[in-house]
């Protein structure tokens, strides 16, 4: 009787212990569908740059020399818009530029400003499979 109730208490200990590695192995698992846009397919392209403007105190029409937005060397956020998740973090280059390549759906563009300024408008755009969208993100300097 002794050694019966002993090989209990191993089993239900081997049983405890496989169930608790059997749950730290799926919670630490990554996950691959926290990220995933709203509808699949072939991906689009959006290319864009970020600008700064006013570049003046008084901004004239056309641009004086020296005073057209500038490029601005930035990150970017893109989340996809339903549901709102992050989906990317892109750097601009020199140039204010970027590119990526985006599943079908709708995404939201946001550069990174300072506060208050330059304050960085988001800007939203349905990602089309096979298609290049080209955009523009303004950030307002705060100089008037």
């Amino acid at each position: 009787m002794k050694k019966l109730i002993i090989a209990g208490i191993i089993v239900l200990i081997a049983i405890v212990v496989t169930v608790f590695w059997a749950f730290l192995k799926i919670s630490s698992s990554p996950s691959t569908s926290t990220s995933t846009p709203p509808v699949s397919g072939t991906k689009g392209t959006v290319t864009g740059k970020v600008l700064l403007g006013p570049t003046c105190p008084v901004e004239h029409n056309p641009p004086l020399p020296g005073c057209a937005p500038k490029p601005y060397e930035t990150t970017v956020d893109v989340k996809s818009v339903a549901p709102a998740e992050s989906y990317a973090v892109l750097k601009t280059d020199s140039s204010g530029s970027f590119k990526i390549s985006l599943l079908p759906g709708s995404y939201s563009f946001q550069a990174q400003g300072k506060s208050p300024f330059p304050f960085c408008s988001a800007v939203q755009v349905d990602v089309v499979s096979g298609e290049t969208q080209d955009i523009t993100i303004n950030c307002d300097t705060g100089i008037r």
